[in-house]
């Protein structure tokens, strides 16, 4: 009896891990763990994935991008063959272990992208450090700006946290450009403008500022956007 109960316990565990603090839709076809890395989920829901050791323990980790594809978020368009996808992005980390297999630490949906208006999800870059870069781009209706937002994201402290932030837009009219980079780790922001056309005589400026240091965000309590 005491055998089932751990057993028991052990499995309420790997699930708590796995849907973790966070108010996220459940997906069943999400596999809590497995070795084959392509029966984690429906292969038409990737969108991109990363892979490298994101919790330092020298064993190769996963990050994923998917789009599922359940049916009440499909709108079927009139002389389109392809429906217009309207669930929410999801963010899916897989911790590798010294077994060859994968368990899912954790993943967010529901609000984590926001893909209103013209805010698309832009990509997901595993950096040397061991950091993951999450880039959300933007483009203006009326084509006269675009830019992106790279949300810089560390596992530490047992979860993963908001550790830097970059913004840039252009102004497609005159070609002039700004950026803002955040060190949150450090306080400093860092800001950049000039003119991204070969005939301009528009010289780039850097400032760098001091801001005041706050505790890190962790990521499911802000949203991915541009």
């Amino acid at each position: 009896m005491k055998k089932v109960i751990l057993i028991l316990i052990t499995a309420l565990l790997v699930v708590t891990t796995a849907v973790g603090q966070t108010k996220s839709k459940k997906y069943p076809q999400i596999a809590l763990s497995g070795k084959n890395i392509n029966k984690l989920f429906p292969e038409t829901w990737l969108v991109e994935r990363q892979k490298g050791d994101l919790n330092k323990d020298g064993i190769p980790d996963l990050a994923f991008i998917l789009h599922p594809e359940d049916a009440a978020g499909m709108e079927v368009v009139k002389d389109s063959p392809t429906p217009i996808n309207h669930n929410p992005y999801i963010l899916v980390i897989y911790f590798g272990n010294s077994s060859g297999e994968y368990q899912c630490f954790r993943y967010w949906s529901n609000d984590a992208f926001d893909t209103s208006g013209t805010d698309d999800v832009g990509g997901i870059k595993l950096t040397s450090n061991g950091c993951l870069d999450i880039t959300m781009t933007y483009e203006e209706t009326t084509g006269a700006s675009s830019g992106y937002t790279k949300y810089r994201i560390r596992y530490q402290s047992g979860d993963f946290y908001l550790i830097g932030k970059e913004r840039f837009e252009a102004l497609r009219t005159t070609g002039e450009y700004a950026e803002e980079s955040y060190d949150l780790l450090n306080g400093r922001k860092y800001t950049k403008k000039g003119n991204i056309s070969m005939d301009s005589n528009v010289k780039e400026t850097t400032h760098r500022d001091k801001i005041p240091k706050k505790p890190l965000q962790r990521v499911g309590t802000f949203i991915f956007h541009s």
